[in-house]
């Protein structure tokens, strides 16, 4: 019986054999979960796509979104042209005729000190993106909560 000597990595190969049944199987069982794993990381830009969403104010539901945002969403602190999505004047919605809403004027009707409440509803743009994840269980305000 010869005793073989394995001085390099690769004198390993050389012994247990370079391309057989066993280097094909490890291949599968490591590769394999490798592959899906990366169709894992690419799906998720789909599944998990951060869709524009504002707060639901059922009186304004049959106006176009951006009029929603204009009578309804505040901006965000220290910008004219970017609503929040999580928060809602504080209105009588209700009140408010169809007349009142198309004639709406955001520089008269409130201002700085309205008050603001949290949704509990949201609508989202859906232009891009029909449905996510997010959409669908509501999970979008979290990260403005903290």
């Amino acid at each position: 019986m010869e005793s073989t000597v394995i001085h390099d990595y690769d004198d390993v190969f050389v012994y247990i054999g370079e391309r057989g049944l066993y280097q094909i199987f490890m291949f599968i069982l490591l590769g394999l979960p490798a592959y899906f794993a990366g169709f894992n990381g690419i799906t998720v830009n789909f599944y998990a796509y951060p869709q524009e969403h504002w707060c639901y104010v059922e009186r304004l539901q049959h106006y176009p979104h951006e009029w929603q945002k204009y009578v309804a969403v505040p901006y965000v602190d220290g910008s004219d042209d970017q609503y929040d999505s999580c928060l809602i004047y504080d209105l009588d919605y209700d009140n408010l005729t169809d007349e009142d809403i198309r004639q709406w004027n955001r520089s008269l009707q409130v201002s700085d000190d309205t008050a603001t409440l949290d949704c509990d509803a949201w609508v989202y743009d859906q232009s891009e993106v029909v449905s996510t994840i997010y959409s669908e269980v509501n999970y979008v305000c979290f990260i403005c909560i903290l």
